[in-house]
């Protein structure tokens, strides 16, 4: 059996969530989390994944506390108690996060779904 791992949804998508903070799955893989959330919550794929079809163009995704690059991706792997953060990108900008950027919106994440 797959782990069991929590996603965080941020507010800008929980509409597609019932307003739901966390959604638990149960996946091994990063790519296989978002389908398995995809699968609960049918309208969000459209809005997390760009016409390219790249989610790394248009989110940034962590697990725990470690952003997930582009490589190995959606492969990263995952363990049960996981957690998977979701960050939209913000039009406008560069584009870039400093680390304490990131460092914020993940503790501002955190404080949100608890």
């Amino acid at each position: 059996m797959p782990p069991t791992v929590t996603i965080r949804i941020p507010s800008l998508l929980r509409h597609h969530t019932n307003d739901a903070r966390i959604v638990e799955v149960q996946a091994a893989t990063v790519g296989g989390a978002l389908e398995a959330l995809f699968v609960q919550h049918t309208t969000l794929r459209d809005s997390l994944i760009p016409a390219s079809g790249n989610v790394f163009e248009a989110t940034s995704l962590f697990v725990n506390d470690s952003e997930v690059s582009v490589d190995p991706g959606l492969a990263t792997e995952l363990v049960d108690g996981d957690m998977v953060t979701i960050l939209p990108a913000m039009a406008g900008g560069s584009g870039q996060f400093s680390d304490e950027v990131y460092a914020l919106l993940l503790q501002a994440s955190a404080a949100e779904s608890s």
